[in-house]
């Protein structure tokens, strides 16, 4: 397969504010006019969870995610324009997870899930999700402008996970065969369609209360109202510190004492915000320059290796299905903030003889809250542009 680089312009100096997250607005606007009816967005969303429950890893081996069980709907959500049309759907389930249906039929419709996360409605919207709906949104609104007919490779897809009957088919099938065909390639017909699903490796850590016990306390930078009464961990200490717990790496930690309510864990974090120069103040904790990461890992924490360069999906995909290694990713987007946050898996759909875009598993950094397989790109284009950031930068090859 040929390799096509994804590359971004890097943004060498620029502060990682992780400020304190906003409301979720803009839910329940005047009377909607929807692109795709709510029963397909209902008929889509049970069908993609029965296909992709039978997802194995890159090796062929039935991924613990597997359950014969169909979820039920907790609660269905529309995201909508300012005229009230809904953009795109977010469904939560009982036992866990959720998954994010675009109301519009010249996208992808899957746009994100997980198998056991929550995406809270109502409740405050981080940085990074908030960079990433908002692409969303805007990519939407911008193909239901666009006069031009869907690719017809969207219409298959669409047609596809309506199509119940087939669905159940081939989830059977693939459940006798003991999983679905999996592959790091698509290949030539005669061929099966196949699914990749690998991750994701590090814990859901947060960045408040408990996490930041052994932060500074909030009388030292004149802030009142800070959970725990001390400064947050910081959205880059807490991606840094979940990878290292991951890696289990350096040694002068005791990783089996790491938790939410353990001390070990708070002094990681702190650790990690120091060796980056990060500052506090009452709305956000600061990390200076995204060049700091990798020489912390480096100098700080004794990692062999540590790569800064511009977000590259090829690079992270190799890093996760090879190695499985997660990648640090940062990025900032006008008008709104900026986030450091962790990748550790990928998800991608492979129809005979052809592929369709990754979607790359984030843990945003809030205590398992919206994390997720998100879709890099709402079109087709398989490694084609990604609608998350202006500026999105990636450490990657974190090795001890």
């Amino acid at each position: 397969m040929k390799k096509i680089y994804l590359i971004f312009p890097a943004l060498a100096m620029f502060f990682i504010t992780c400020q304190s997250p906003e409301k979720v607005d803009s839910l329940n606007n005047s009377k909607q006019v929807d692109a795709v009816k709510s029963e397909t967005i209902l008929n889509v969303a049970r069908n993609f969870n029965a296909f992709t429950s039978v997802a194995s890893d890159k090796d062929g081996a039935r991924n613990a995610r597997i359950g014969d069980k169909e979820k039920t709907i907790r609660d269905i959500t529309p995201f909508k324009d300012d005229q009230g049309n809904a953009l795109y759907y977010v469904i939560n389930y009982k036992e866990g997870g959720f998954v994010i249906v675009s109301a519009e039929k010249k996208t992808l419709p899957i746009l994100a899930f997980s198998d056991n996360n929550e995406f809270p409605i109502g409740k405050e919207l981080p940085n990074g999700i908030k960079e990433t709906i908002s692409s969303y949104s805007e990519s939407i609104k911008k193909a239901r402008f666009d006069n031009a007919a869907a690719d017809s490779r969207i219409v298959k897809e669409w047609e596809r996970l309506s199509n119940t009957n087939a669905i159940n088919k081939w989830v059977e099938t693939a459940r006798k065969s003991a999983g679905a065909k999996t592959s790091s390639e698509p290949v030539d017909p005669p061929c099966e369609d196949s699914q990749i699903y690998v991750g994701p490796f590090t814990a859901p850590w947060g960045q408040g209360a408990n996490w930041n016990s052994q932060m500074p306390l909030e009388s030292t930078f004149g802030c009142t109202g800070l959970p725990n009464g001390r400064a947050r961990t910081g959205c880059v200490a807490t991606a840094m510190a979940e990878i290292m717990n991951y890696h289990h790496f350096p040694n002068s930690y005791n990783w089996s004492a790491m938790g939410a309510t353990q001390s070990e864990t708070a002094r990681l974090m702190r650790d990690a915000a120091n060796s980056v120069t990060t500052s506090y103040q009452c709305t956000a904790t600061l990390t200076a320059s995204s060049t700091n990461v990798a020489p912390g890992l480096i100098n700080g924490f004794g990692y062999s290796s540590a790569n800064y360069a511009s977000y590259n999906v090829n690079t992270i995909q190799n890093e996760i299905l090879n190695f499985a290694r997660p990648v640090l990713l940062m990025g900032t987007r006008v008008n709104f903030g900026a986030h450091a946050w962790v990748c550790d898996g990928f998800y991608q759909y492979l129809p005979c003889g052809s592929m369709f875009t990754p979607m790359l598993y984030m843990n945003w950094g809030f205590e398992g809250y919206f994390n997720g397989f998100y879709s890099i790109s709402t079109g087709f284009d398989p490694w084609g542009e990604s609608i998350y950031f202006t500026n999105l930068l990636m450490v990657s090859s974190i090795r001890p």
